[in-house]
């Protein structure tokens, strides 16, 4: 299981849904935390990794002129009708963030829950870093959160299974199976993912999917987001979710 090929993006059609059913809102203390970061800007700012919008329409809802990129296009489906639920039609851009040539700058760029972990391998993620910096005004400021999943590295190479079922409305359920295998020393865990889509019990649609995790420690990530030129690192006392818990690092251009 060690010989993975590079997947750099998920979120096809059932990983998407599965995401959007088990996920549909950030963390309250997540809200509330970037709340009061743009408290203090005017904008633009641009959600690099929006997923189904769980930060971004909140966000919306409160007043903020927020756009959203993503490399799945059923993320951004699910985003669209999120917002749209609530009023909203934000610019959305289907773009991958290591390759991202939009026509603005940005003074935030958000990549958060954890997305920028899941940049794979670590050449694309330090590529990503150089694209977002590039997109931001002077003086503009990069936010992104991580995690240490420190329950799977109490043995090398741990190997896990684990499965779920949700119910959509549409009286329709959708099954993950996952396999993970965790590599300490690579600071990565890989996970095989088998999603079944049923209605009374028969398959009527499945999709497999390998979705990559990197963990950067936290001097390691400081010295990363340094050595693509950002400065003035800062990692924030507030913790959000819960395990694992995400830090979050703010970085100027």
């Amino acid at each position: 299981m060690t010989n993975i090929k590079p997947v750099t993006h998920t979120y096809n059609q059932l990983s998407a849904k599965y995401y959007n059913l088990v996920k549909p809102g950030a963390f309250a203390e997540e809200i509330s935390f970037y709340q009061q970061i743009l408290k203090e800007t005017t904008g633009p700012y641009l959600d690099a990794m929006c997923g189904s919008g769980r930060l971004l329409v909140p966000l919306l809802s409160m007043g903020y002129d927020i756009e959203g990129m993503d490399y799945s296009s059923a993320m951004l489906g699910y985003c669209r009708e999120n917002a749209s639920i609530k009023g909203f039609a934000p610019a959305l851009y289907q773009q991958s963030i290591e390759d991202m040539a939009l026509e603005k700058k940005y003074e935030l760029i958000f990549i958060i829950g954890g997305s920028f972990q899941l940049i794979y391998p670590r050449e694309a993620a330090i590529k990503a870093l150089h694209a977002a910096k590039n997109h931001l005004i002077e003086g503009g400021k990069l936010y992104i959160d991580t995690f240490i999943p420190w329950e799977l590295l109490y043995e090398d190479g741990k190997e896990e299974n684990f499965l779920n079922e949700v119910h959509d409305e549409d009286g329709t359920s959708l099954k993950l199976e996952t396999y993970s295998y965790t590599h300490r020393q690579k600071q990565h865990f890989i996970s095989h993912n088998k999603y079944t889509k049923l209605r009374k019990g028969k398959v009527i649609q499945s999709e497999k999917e390998v979705m990559p995790v990197l963990w950067y420690y936290h001097y390691e990530t400081i010295l990363l987001l340094e050595s693509v030129g950002f400065k003035n690192v800062r990692v924030f006392d507030t913790k959000i979710g819960q395990h694992p818990e995400l830090t979050v690092y703010e970085a100027i251009k």
